[in-house]
């Protein structure tokens, strides 16, 4: 019986036996292959991906080459059990049972999280395609899940995870140690409409002539306005 550890998932080792057992007649020295494969750690749905120690989400807007954040201070991500928040830092997480990877695809704009070299990361592939091929393993602290990591799958420059760059802010498939600590918070859109009014009310008051104009914009883009 042989046991290995730290094996990483979808990969395949070759395991050599270079000498007969003790005890054993028909042990022969040879080689033989074994492939690990990934299992389902999260089930499909909408999430948000927070780098769990600066409390910030993955969004869909691009910050140069990499994607940007949006902070949530305001929220205790030890605590809280579902996030709602504005669609673009939605994503919908989905396993593919057959070639063992996750698509993670944003719910604002449609488009998959994915990679094209060395420390970038976007959501605008419309379809998937093997840059948006994705393993998501766990990170186990004295044996409790801490938080999780996510890999691009079919990197060709060295193990990439996507982390939070504190000192240039913004996400992105790094192979240096970034904030890479990541929690997977159930999602739901926050579909309330925003009301703004233009210009400030303060300054529409008393002698300052004009129309006051009242925005309603809704989440999927639809906007109503009045006017005084």
């Amino acid at each position: 019986v042989c046991t290995f550890d730290n094996l990483s998932p979808g990969t395949l080792y070759e395991i050599s036996v270079v000498a007969k057992a003790d005890g054993y007649k028909d042990s022969v020295a040879g080689t033989t292959t074994i492939s690990t494969k990934a299992k389902q750690i999260i089930a499909n749905g909408n999430y948000v991906i927070v780098a769990k120690s600066s409390k910030v989400m993955l969004t869909n807007a691009a910050e140069g080459s990499a994607l940007a954040h949006k902070s949530i201070d305001n929220i205790d991500v030890d605590k809280v059990t579902t996030i709602t928040t504005t669609d673009e830092s939605v994503w919908y997480i989905e396993w593919d049972e057959t070639n063992s990877y996750y698509l993670i695809k944003s719910v604002g704009n449609g488009c998959y999280l994915s990679a094209t070299n060395g420390n970038t990361a976007s959501a605008t592939k419309t379809n998937s395609d093997d840059n948006c091929h994705m393993i998501i393993s766990e990170v186990v602290d004295s044996e409790v899940v801490d938080g999780y990591n996510i890999e691009w799958k079919n990197s060709t420059s060295g193990k990439r995870i996507l982390g939070y760059n504190t000192s240039a802010p913004r996400f992105a498939f790094y192979t240096t140690s970034q904030e890479n600590t990541l929690l997977l918070i159930p999602a739901e859109v926050d579909t309330k409409p925003s009301f703004t009014v233009t210009p400030n009310v303060a300054q529409s008051i008393g002698a300052v002539g004009g129309d006051i104009q009242f925005t309603v914009s809704y989440y999927n883009g639809a906007v109503v306005t009045a006017k005084s």
